[in-house]
């Protein structure tokens, strides 16, 4: 836990109000002591600190704001991604934060069992957890948006070009003799990048001609089939190298809906 995160409901004034967990977390793996100062913040707010001067839940801690701090960095990174299985999609959630993964759709797919649907993953929080668990390790306070569709051409036909502005790049990493992403070294990069990753046998062929012509562009990860966490990791590493010469030219988004359609 490199920050501790609070939501602005917790917030009252100065003070924000140590969770049981929180507090087990400081004193038996930070070793934390009374009166000693930890970097916290406020989810999708102001990076700041905190002085703690007791270390039971329910404790008052006062936070210090520090609006001076740089800006996160952001590599305008949007993902769809066909719904793995639960157990799968757990480790997503704690890496997107880390990766800098700033909205995730989840989306059904022909390979995609109708039962994850039905996850309590999905219906209970706790998906949250495990993106503020990521938020925490990585120190980051913007918590990802995430969107769930069950149906895959009305997403693909209605919904993104709703949250896609036109001049995203899109692209389409699948299985195949396409050019990887190395392909688009130089190339001047728009502020806002797409990528569609289906699941680990990949897009269906009438998938691949929706997403076509929604503009995406396929690419190849190499012969290996990868397995979805391992695929999207590499591929925000790839994206970051593309950015170094690359900067982005708009403002990223930052918001923490999730919406269920």
């Amino acid at each position: 836990m490199n920050r501790l995160l609070f939501f602005a409901s917790e917030r009252q004034g100065d003070r924000v109000l140590l969770s049981a967990a929180q507090a087990v977390h400081l004193r038996e793996v930070l070793r934390a002591t009374a009166g000693q100062r930890l970097r916290a913040g406020i989810v999708n707010g102001t990076p700041g600190s905190i002085l703690v001067n007791d270390l039971l839940p329910g404790a008052e801690a006062r936070f210090h704001e520090e609006a001076d701090q740089p800006q996160e960095d952001s590599l305008g990174l949007d993902v769809v991604l066909a719904l793995p299985r639960p157990q799968t999609l757990r480790k997503v959630l704690l890496a997107l934060p880390q990766l800098g993964v700033e909205r995730l759709f989840l989306v059904r797919s022909a390979r995609v069992e109708k039962s994850f649907f039905a996850s309590p993953l999905l219906s209970d929080g706790e998906w949250r957890r495990h993106l503020l668990a990521g938020m925490e390790q990585a120190g980051s306070c913007w918590m990802p948006r995430i969107e769930l569709h069950p149906l895959f051409r009305p997403f693909v036909e209605d919904r993104l070009p709703e949250v896609l502005a036109p001049s995203t790049r899109r692209l389409l990493p699948h299985p195949g003799s396409a050019p990887g992403l190395g392909a688009l070294w130089g190339q001047t990069l728009p502020g806002r990048i797409c990528l569609a990753i289906g699941p680990e046998g990949g897009w269906q062929d009438h998938e691949l001609e929706h997403f076509n012509a929604a503009g995406f562009e396929e690419h190849s990860l190499g012969a290996r089939i990868l397995r979805v966490e391992t695929a999207l990791s590499v591929l925000a590493g790839q994206v970051a190298l593309l950015r170094q010469g690359a900067p982005m030219q708009a403002s990223p988004v930052k918001s923490s809906t999730k919406e269920t359609r």
